[in-house]
């Protein structure tokens, strides 16, 4: 009887601590490509070109989300800043993965994803591609940067058609008042699901002021800061841009190519332990049982 109420006690009055386990999502670890650039310079996972699956992939037990013509993750160390189109839509400018400080590792892994572009009229945008944590974690940081892609559109105005030939459109061009940005947003549940824990809206370009002096492009890795968001599932990315097109039936799409560079996702999980109360009563109950089995083999003459 002794032994059960000692147990209720340890079990009631216990705790149990927490230590933090830091983790840094750089994709280095994935080896698995099925692509190349047209440069030929390095390789890609399709994640959401043409014919790719919807099985995803994980890196650092985080999930993220795969779908052909997307929205859709890839990961890539592509290293091509010179081809403009589609064809080039696994590379980011940077030419490599984060290396930190706004610069980039040449060669190394980083991941690429395709937001959607579909929006509203008025520029919000109603899709995006989404990553899922094992469990609830605490983020503290992202790196991001352009597309080769992208930067081509925005800066140059310069496209390809279907085969790769560069097209010039005037219209594309950023002038003042042009911009494009990215939204993150957390959720407590998986794939974008459940209550929102954070969101952000970050600028990838912003050419809002009337001089050259006051016109963002960004042509390096950039860290956000994620602090800000309660305790996190889940992640989406979606983007928008001043440039809205309405196709009709088609739908509504921003015409600023939806993709974004992003490597070193940090992020901190609780792991739980036991406390040295807990310890301590176990060791206590231990010693008891020992004691008790001591007594009823002398009182047995044992």
């Amino acid at each position: 009887m002794m032994i059960r109420i000692f147990i209720a006690f340890a079990l009631t009055f216990s705790t149990i601590g927490f230590s933090s386990a830091e983790t840094v999502v750089d994709f280095e670890e994935l080896s698995f490509f099925n692509g190349s650039p047209p440069s030929g310079n390095g390789q890609y996972f399709n994640g959401y070109g043409a014919g790719a699956t919807a099985a995803g992939f994980t890196s650092k037990g985080v999930s993220f989300t795969t779908n052909e013509f997307g929205p859709g993750w890839s990961y890539s160390n592509a290293d091509d800043a010179n081809s403009p189109g589609f064809m080039n839509q696994f590379a980011a400018y940077p030419r490599g993965g984060s290396a930190g400080a706004g610069a980039a590792l040449i060669g190394s892994n980083y991941a690429m994803v395709n937001t959607g572009s579909s929006t509203l009229l008025d520029g919000t945008p109603v899709n995006g591609a989404s990553l899922t944590f094992e469990t609830m974690s605490s983020l503290t940081s992202i790196d991001v940067a352009n597309g080769t892609y992208g930067i081509f559109w925005m800066r140059d105005g310069i496209d390809t058609d279907f085969v790769g030939n560069p097209q010039f459109n005037a219209d594309a061009v950023f002038t003042d008042g042009d911009f494009f940005r990215l939204f993150i947003t957390g959720f407590d549940g998986e794939n974008g699901s459940g209550n929102v824990t954070g969101t952000l809206a970050y600028d990838l370009a912003n050419y809002g002021g009337p001089g050259i002096a006051d016109d963002k492009l960004l042509t390096t890795w950039d860290t956000i800061q994620l602090s800000g968001f309660a305790p996190t599932r889940s992640l989406t990315f979606a983007t928008t841009s001043s440039q809205i097109s309405d196709f009709g039936g088609f739908g509504i799409f921003h015409d600023v190519p939806a993709y974004v560079a992003v490597d070193n996702l940090s992020f901190v999980t609780a792991i739980p332990e036991p406390a040295s109360g807990t310890i301590l009563s176990l060791a206590g109950l231990a010693f008891l049982c020992r004691r008790r089995r001591r007594h009823e083999r002398v009182s047995r003459g044992v």
